[in-house]
């Protein structure tokens, strides 16, 4: 029989966009899922249409909850999942009807813990989904190396054992910076794919794309975290490769400062933190692009600034 995949899906006030979510779940074309769809305190529609669902595929179960926010729904999911596979959708994203068994078939032929898709991004309604199966596969310490391993938890599959009682931190805003790499790590391994199975649905009011009065700087919390977790396992260069993708977030924080109501308290923080940690990096190895945009930026912010205004706009 199919080993059974479990499917966590935190539901929060989407019910314009719901419907298509769970639908092209329950249209994929491995059928042996656990659909588990978390209503995390909705107060619109959307978990009359979770239980509307559940009414028509008995894959599917809902969990009704207090509003604890994503991480704390993601967690409700992962207390009850009994998949021997898991991945996780946010329910105004929507999937290839092959996603799952793509990844699963990617996984067993890598002998990897982890397939990660890539993500289609737009606001198209029926994205026509295509693929030719091709992947490269890292180990846990060079998939750090590059940027081809996302920080989102959504896009993956993942064998049970790397996230069972791996929990979200409640509370933040960028909780995937403080999971993903944690998961990549202990596990034996990740293969990326180059077909694009998931589609991030980029809704103007979603907490990711509205503009802030305030520039919310914790992402940076997440880095140091990973700094210390790597250095805490003498993996020094991961901690290196840490502390350079701080520095480039840094960077773009500093221009997404533009406007805000604390642009010049932002703006002066994010500059003090960035020549600090750049020097302690500066005579370290990166691939040369990044080597020239770090360098550049410590001596010419303002110059490089203006490219990076232009373009997050």
């Amino acid at each position: 029989m199919d080993k059974l995949v479990s499917v966590i899906v935190p539901v929060y006030n989407v019910d314009r966009y719901l419907g298509r979510c769970i639908k092209s779940i329950m249209q994929q074309s491995y059928r042996n899922l656990e659909i588990i769809l978390v209503d995390d305190g909705s107060t619109d529609n959307s978990g009359t249409i979770c239980d509307t669902f559940k009414e028509t595929d008995d894959r599917i179960i809902v969990i009704h909850k207090e509003n604890g926010g994503l991480s704390d729904a993601r967690n409700a999911g992962i207390k009850v999942f009994t998949g021997e596979y898991v991945t996780f959708i946010d329910s105004d994203d929507y999937v290839s009807s092959d996603m799952i068994s793509s990844m699963l078939t990617v996984l067993k032929q890598s002998s990897c813990q982890i397939v990660q898709c890539e993500f289609v991004r737009g606001k198209d309604d029926a994205y026509k989904f295509t693929g030719n199966g091709k992947y490269k596969v890292y180990n846990k310490r060079n998939a750090f190396e590059n940027r081809d391993v996302h920080v989102c938890a959504p896009g993956k599959l993942y064998e049970s054992s790397v996230i069972k009682d791996r929990y979200f931190p409640k509370g933040r805003i960028n909780e995937d910076e403080y999971y993903t790499y944690k998961c990549v790590y202990e596990s034996d391994g990740i293969a990326v794919m180059s077909d694009g199975l998931y589609y991030y649905f980029q809704q103007p009011d979603s907490i990711m794309h509205k503009k802030k009065a305030y520039l919310n700087i914790d992402i940076l919390d997440a880095f140091d975290e990973r700094i210390e977790y790597f250095r805490n396992r003498q993996e020094e260069r991961l901690a290196i490769i840490s502390q350079k993708e701080k520095c480039i977030r840094e960077t773009l924080l500093y221009a997404r400062a533009k406007d805000c109501v604390d642009e010049k308290e932002k703006r002066e923080y994010l500059k003090k933190m960035y020549k600090a940690e750049y020097f302690q990096i500066k005579g370290e190895r990166f691939g040369m692009k990044e080597s020239i945009f770090l360098k550049t930026y410590y001596y010419l912010p303002f110059a490089v600034n203006i490219l990076l205004e232009r373009k997050i706009r």
